[in-house]
């Protein structure tokens, strides 16, 4: 069962685009090797496909979290709706001219 802990963790793994930035500048200015425009291409398109899944991940996380009553939130269920209009709530139409 997916508990707080598993958010926290979806939570922290989202970081690690961090890293993976940090890779590509080594091989954008350290590395020995420069890479072709095509494995900088790849490398980006590989970040933005990882860090896509990650929060996917967070989200659903998330949202199970939120359907097994681990988390809720509060503003939300707290939330008085107005009563429901049962037509003596007059509306004026008015045209433009």
């Amino acid at each position: 069962m997916i508990d707080k802990y598993d958010l926290e963790e979806a939570i922290s793994d989202t970081f690690n685009i961090n890293d993976e930035l940090d890779l590509l500048l080594y091989r954008l200015g350290d590395s020995p090797v420069d890479p072709t425009p095509d494995e900088i291409a790849n490398i980006l398109i590989g970040i933005k496909e990882l860090n896509k899944v990650r929060f996917e991940k967070l989200w659903n996380t998330f949202e199970a979290l939120l359907a097994n009553g681990v988390i809720s939130y509060n503003r939300l269920d707290k939330t008085e709706m107005p009563p429901y209009d049962d037509g003596t709530m007059g509306m004026e139409v008015t045209e433009d001219k």
